[in-house]
């Protein structure tokens, strides 16, 4: 059992490394580096649905606040994510999309060697 855990908690390490290999190879493709020539940071984000004009500007004017510079956004739709966002900004990945939130979860589930206390339902 516990080298099955292992073997699995292996596979599951080898697909989160692809996909975050994915999605900076994705990345490249669309923008071949990270900052424009003006010292503008560029970063793709990726949400499950189209974000309105307010979200785009509310979120560019957050990372710009929060980089001290100018933010380039390139949005893309990826209904697969299911909620939240994926932001590949300077060689950083941040992804709070659901679809991570719930892969972490089964992770973290797989990865549970023993049973957690619970109280009984009587």
């Amino acid at each position: 059992m516990v080298a099955m855990n292992e073997q699995q908690q292996q596979q599951q390490q080898q697909q989160q490394q692809q996909q975050q290999q994915q999605q900076q190879q994705a990345f490249a493709g669309r923008y071949p580096y990270s900052s424009t020539g003006s010292g503008a940071s560029r970063a793709l984000v990726t949400s499950a649905r189209r974000l309105s004009e307010a979200q785009t500007a509310a979120l560019t004017d957050l990372l710009s606040g929060k980089l001290r510079r100018p933010v380039d956004l390139k949005l893309t739709v990826d209904p697969s994510v299911l909620g939240g966002l994926s932001i590949y900004i300077d060689g950083c990945l941040i992804d709070h999309t659901v679809h991570k939130q719930l892969q972490d979860m089964k992770t973290d589930i797989l990865n549970q060697t023993e049973p957690q206390d619970r109280p009984n339902a009587s």
